[in-house]
């Protein structure tokens, strides 16, 4: 027990996964500290998470899925270096479904062609 909290650990042989009790549950980093998580029949290459919807049983079709508190707005956010470049997001005030880039312009490509830029300034966009 730590602060009223109790452990659990399970030993997976190189990684353990842990929980504090009151349903948080993480990855342990300890030597050796995993490279990759898998939800499938295996490990995966090049991937911090991978998940195989084709290898559950029944095969799924919807893979992936997030849903947050009804009382609060919604983000996934992308970082590199501990830097913040991107949002996905939802706010409560509003339907729309929005896509926010923090730093320059938000890029959508297609076959990693620029198709649309859109710059951080008001009323400056490019169809590229």
């Amino acid at each position: 027990m730590l602060g009223g909290l109790a452990f659990a650990t399970l030993n997976t042989g190189q990684a353990q996964v842990q929980n504090n009790g009151v349903g948080q549950y993480w990855l342990n980093t300890t030597a050796p500290a995993p490279r990759t998580f898998s939800v499938g029949n295996g490990a995966n290459t090049g991937f911090a998470l991978d998940i195989h919807g084709e290898q559950m049983n029944p095969p799924l079709g919807n893979v992936f899925k997030t849903d947050a508190d009804p009382e609060q707005d919604s983000y996934w956010r992308m970082f590199h270096d501990n830097v913040e470049y991107g949002q996905l997001f939802h706010l409560l005030t509003e339907e729309q479904f929005n896509i926010n880039a923090t730093r320059g312009h938000l890029l959508l490509r297609t076959n990693d062609e620029w198709r649309l830029r859109i710059n951080p300034k008001r009323n400056d966009m490019c169809m590229c």
